[in-house]
């Protein structure tokens, strides 16, 4: 069984001579840290294969960036609930009961306007507005059954005042959700049947990002999160 250190020094050995297929196996062992300094070679085989969409792809889908980037801080810390705000305020509150198990788990955004989303002609119409009023966020909770879901989406619609405005906010909705989890670089969590008012996720989704919050979570020093 081939070891990421074992790829890394077959790797740095034979950069050279390796064939494409074979050097696409062992950049997927590398991490990040080490995958960036690899796609500055000369070498125009390793240039080629990270310029490539379907490798570029795969890697995210293996290595997906951590949702806060940048320094990340912990406020507002406490036994039922706590707030973890990365780079440019993008935030995650998490809530949970003496035992540690999740209430709910919220993920937002500092962006807040994307290319599809509906703008109308209001005076306070910016991303500040859309933070207080109807964000773009993902929210992992339990629901009256026990069952825990997840929704990715807007709860709300603000700015809207006539019927065309409606129709033309719920036309773009499925497009805008796919541009933000683009913009997070987690867009296999987008469904084309996501709709306003019907955004439930994926299982795979839901795992996903549970995971991810929880190692994040443990990275800041707090009890690991139970999902029940």
């Amino acid at each position: 069984m081939i070891t990421r250190s074992r790829a890394k020094k077959q790797f740095e050995t034979g950069i050279h001579t390796l064939p494409k297929e074979v050097l696409i196996n062992l950049l997927m062992f590398l991490e990040p840290s080490e995958i960036r300094l690899i796609c500055q070679s000369d070498n125009p085989k390793i240039r080629e294969i990270c310029a490539s969409p379907v490798f570029r792809q795969a890697y995210a889908q293996k290595y997906p960036k951590k949702l806060l980037r940048g320094r990340v801080d912990v406020t507002g810390q406490g036994k039922s609930s706590f707030e973890i705000t990365g780079r440019h305020d993008d935030t995650i509150y998490v809530r949970r009961k003496s035992d540690g198990e999740i209430r709910s788990i919220k993920f937002t955004p500092r962006r807040q306007i994307f290319p599809s989303t509906f703008v109308p002609e209001v005076a306070q119409f910016d991303t500040n507005a859309l933070r207080f009023n109807n964000p773009m966020q993902i929210i992992l909770y339990k629901d009256d059954d026990g069952k825990f879901k997840m929704e990715i989406g807007r709860e709300n619609i603000y700015g809207v005042n006539t019927k065309e405005e409606d129709e033309t906010f719920r036309r773009t909705y499925n497009q805008e959700v796919k541009e933000f989890l683009q913009s997070i670089e987690r867009e296999n969590w987008w469904s084309p049947t996501i709709q306003f008012r019907s955004n439930e996720a994926s299982k795979m989704a839901i795992e996903q990002f549970y995971n991810q919050v929880n190692d994040l979570t443990i990275e800041m020093g707090l009890e690991p999160l139970v999902l029940e």
